[in-house]
Formats: C-alpha cells, structure tokens, sequence
C-alpha cells in the first residue's frame, strides 16, 4: 500500500498541471454537425473563431458520383457590409469514409464553410454527413 500511495503522490502534481492546461483549451472547442446534400455548393451556418486557430472539416458521404471526384471546401471569413470572402481552401475525397482536411484562418471574426463539387457542369449529386470541428 505505501509503494502505491508513493506513486500517486508523485503522479497526482503532473496530472494536476496536465488538467490544468488543457481544461482551457478544451472548453473553447466547438463542433458543428449536419448533413449535405448537393450539386453545385452548399454554405455551411456561420461560427465564430480567432485569428490563428484552425478548422477542421471531416466528410462522411453516403452517395457520390460514381467518377468519384472530390469535394472542394473553402474556409470564408465575413467582412464589410456582410460580404464573405475567401481565406483558405482544401478538399476532401468524396466517396472516403473519413476524409478530413485542416485550414487555418487569418483573422478573428465570422466563418463559415462552402462545399462545392470539383466537377463540371455540377449535375452530379453528393451527400453525406459535415462536421466540423473548430476552436473559438
């Protein structure tokens, strides 16, 4: 019993610490989920994140065109007078099970993704489940 207690009493200040500088980070975290169903784009809702902290996008597709392209993902920040505009991009693999990208934004505001088909003419349907995990 002491050699137990001796190791706890050696662990518990690490653990103390570790708690106390990720408890932090941890509650300013955000996810949002939804479903997607498209064929050209589709806006995400708006979300509110600092300079310098990243968004992460996973796409869980359901259906997809059998060419399998990719889903393009724009990261767009709200600027003057409501316009939006783009500040980074990437993309998925739509028909991938667990594709997800990062992106990093550039100033603190609003947000929001846009998801747009790679393909042309945008007649090709993709759908699927949209999380999207970001910290603010």
């Amino acid at each position: 019993m002491g050699d137990k207690m001796k190791k706890l009493r050696q662990i518990a200040p690490l653990l103390l610490i570790s708690f106390i500088l990720l408890f932090p980070v941890a509650v300013k975290a955000a996810t949002l989920n939804s479903s997607y169903e498209f064929k050209g784009g589709l806006y995400s809702s708006k979300f509110y994140v600092k300079s310098g902290n990243r968004v992460q996008v996973k796409t869980v597709p359901s259906k997809w065109p059998k060419e399998k392209f990719r889903i393009n993902i724009y990261l767009e920040k709200q600027g003057a007078f409501g316009r939006w505009y783009s500040v980074n991009d990437s993309w998925n693999y739509s028909y991938k099970t667990d594709s997800t990208t990062q992106m990093k934004t550039n100033s603190s505001g609003d947000h929001r993704i846009y998801l747009r088909s790679s393909s042309l003419p945008n007649s090709q349907t993709y759908k699927g489940s949209l999380f999207i995990f970001y910290n603010y």
